[in-house]
């Protein structure tokens, strides 16, 4: 072999060399990444990939899916416990203190994640919301996901008169910009016709106050009235140029001259 072989040779070998570990190193990478981003990928699912039958199982073991309790069955490693006792490990769990397995507008996020709002479970009472003009607001044990260690608010127009909207709601520092609102409602059978609605008011200051110059605009969702049955609303809306707060109000509708109409609200979500 010539001088000048054995220096090519060498120098072959050399680049095979450096490209096999070049692969080698990429390869590590790349098990590295899919390492970290697999398991917040399936975090971020988990309140979709669980069989309505699995759902079942994991409330009649350990409970209906709600906080405070020790589940003996969960989604993820069992070892691990289930400390808010929503049916999802501790190692999998978004939330620890809320319900992985809520997403009432159906983005296959769960709705703990991207909420802005406070105490939208309203697990024990209505802290953080707020009775307006002509109407009260009170915690209710009937609970949108049958969870008897929760609940709901119960939202009663007072005025008694026909067509007249009332409601409670909750002030958020939001900028304008597409959202989406979404709830679970109950109007309970036995009282006068009504109907419910979501309203979202804008206001140019970040307390939610009126007056002039103050209030921008709303966007009410279509109205509803399904009776003795929890449904959903879900109503995108656009908040106007200007804003920088938006309340979130849970109403009812008086549709004849009955002194009062009361509609439950649960799993509030604006995003």
């Amino acid at each position: 072999m010539t001088l000048r072989v054995a220096a090519e040779w060498v120098a072959k070998a050399a680049l095979a060399a450096s490209r096999a570990w070049a692969v080698k190193a990429a390869l590590a990478a790349l098990r590295a990444r899919v390492a970290k981003v697999v398991p917040e990928a399936l975090r971020a699912r988990v309140a979709k990939v669980v069989p309505e039958a699995l759902r079942a199982r994991v409330a009649k073991v350990g409970g209906q899916g709600g906080t405070g309790g020790v589940a003996e069955l969960c989604i993820g490693d069992d070892a691990t416990g289930d400390t808010d006792g929503d049916g999802v490990c501790d190692d999998l769990d978004l939330c620890p203190a809320a319900n992985d397995l809520i997403d009432v507008d159906g983005n296959d996020v769960a709705d703990c994640v991207e909420n802005v709002l406070l105490n939208p479970g309203l697990n024990s009472d209505v802290s953080n919301w707020e009775a307006g003009g002509q109407a009260t607001l009170e915690w209710d044990t009937e609970d949108a996901d049958a969870d008897p260690g929760s609940g709901s608010a119960a939202v009663t127009n007072i005025t008694g008169l026909l067509g007249f909207v009332r409601g409670a709601g909750q002030c958020v520092e939001l900028g304008e910009g597409d959202y989406v609102a979404a709830a679970r409602y109950f109007i309970p059978a036995g009282q006068g016709p009504g109907r419910s609605e979501l309203n979202m008011t804008f206001h140019g200051n970040t307390s939610c106050i009126g007056g002039a110059g103050n209030f921008l605009g709303n966007a009410s969702s279509p109205f509803k009235m399904e009776i003795g049955v929890w449904d959903t609303f879900v109503h995108p809306f656009t908040a106007v140029s200007g804003t920088q707060s938006v309340k979130f109000l849970m109403q009812a509708q008086v549709m004849d001259t009955s002194p009062a109409f009361t509609v439950q609200y649960d799993n509030l979500l604006l995003h």
